[in-house]
């Protein structure tokens, strides 16, 4: 890196903004590949993520859902059966979206396995998966730092 100048940089910065207008579709790509794996449950991990997706939109859910500490929060169902630590989570107390992340993984992540359910396609999803990773990172017309902006409306619930 060190030997790389400006003209260098300028190319591959050229690439790497080429690379990240992708993400959506890699995403979506990686997903679909979800139905091959074997998941030991009545749906696949594609169905479950789906499943959740649906219930979450239902829920009339921000399309930015908190997910990134939920594998944490899940242990509150099934920690003491794996020889993990079920109160993985509370160390997040506290925190201005703690209580969203408690009810996406009760009311979406960990009911959603439900074979019978009525489960909005993948396509469904789809723009809105482009709208998250096409705008910018950090967009502040939608992160608003330290500030709780409610990840649900009101509307109905199709549990």
């Amino acid at each position: 890196m060190k030997d790389g100048d400006k003209e260098d940089y300028d190319l591959r910065t050229k690439h790497e903004v080429a690379y990240t207008k992708g993400t959506a579709d890699r995403l979506l790509t990686a997903l679909v590949d979800l139905d091959a794996g074997l998941s030991g449950c009545k749906i696949s991990r594609l169905g479950h993520s789906l499943q959740s997706a649906t219930r979450a939109w239902y829920d009339g859910a921000d399309i930015d859902w908190v997910v990134e500490e939920h594998g944490d929060f899940q242990l509150a169902y099934y920690g003491t059966h794996a020889g993990a630590d079920p109160n993985k989570r509370d160390p997040y107390a506290g925190h201005i979206y703690y209580d969203d992340c408690v009810k996406f993984c009760e009311f979406r992540d960990q009911t959603s396995f439900d074979p019978d359910y009525d489960t909005l396609p993948i396509e469904f999803f789809t723009n809105m998966t482009r709208q998250v990773f096409t705008r910018p990172p950090y967009d502040a017309a939608v992160t608003h730092t330290g500030v709780r902006v409610p990840l649900q409306t009101d509307a109905p619930n199709r549990s």
